[in-house]
Order: C-alpha cells, then structure tokens, then sequence
C-alpha cells in the first residue's frame, strides 16, 4: 500500500468516527424524567429467594405460603423448600382504599 492510499484509508476512518461521534453528541435527551420517579416506590414490597433455615443452618430456597387474612394484612410464613421448617413470616398491609369485602 502507497502513502497515498493510506492517508486516504485514515482520513475515511476519520471522517466515520466524526459522524458516529456526531450521532452520538447530537441524540436527543432521554424522554424519562428521574425527577418524576420516586426512587423509594421501586422497595415497596420485597420477594425473598433464600432466608437462612434454623435446621437446614443454611440459607436454602423458600417459598412463602398465605397464613391468615386479617381486617390489618395478611400474614406469610417462608418455608424451606429442603426440610420444610419454618424460616420465617410476613406481614403484608392492604392497599390504601381498598375496603372490606364483607358486609
């Protein structure tokens, strides 16, 4: 290859790498606001995946099962899915405005 063409070869890649530069400098500014998200509504509510089981004494995979619906939420307990013991429980609150059923 002549110098010639080289310098061509280089001033090609050049003049692509100003355009996707200039792609990338002239995209529009994302259409989300952060303002707008209230970063402590994504921790509402939590699923667990493994709790440390009292007689496994590992952390061991879970699964929650409904214990009792109450006026005030309703109770969970987290059994390991290895032994079936208890690893632990759950109380979740109703959701604001929704009212009782029976009447």
């Amino acid at each position: 290859m002549d110098e010639g063409a080289v310098r061509r070869l280089v001033a090609h890649s050049r003049a692509s790498n100003d355009g996707l530069r200039s792609l990338l400098v002239e995209a529009p500014p994302a259409a989300v606001s952060f303002q707008a998200m209230d970063p402590r509504s994504q921790f509402e509510s939590l699923e667990v995946s493994l709790l440390l089981c009292p007689k496994c004494r590992v952390a061991q995979p879970v699964r929650k099962r409904l214990l009792l619906c109450l006026a005030e939420g309703d109770k969970y307990e987290y059994l390991c899915t290895k032994c079936g013991s208890t690893c632990g429980d759950k109380m979740e609150e109703p959701p604001p405005g929704s009212g009782s059923v029976l009447r």
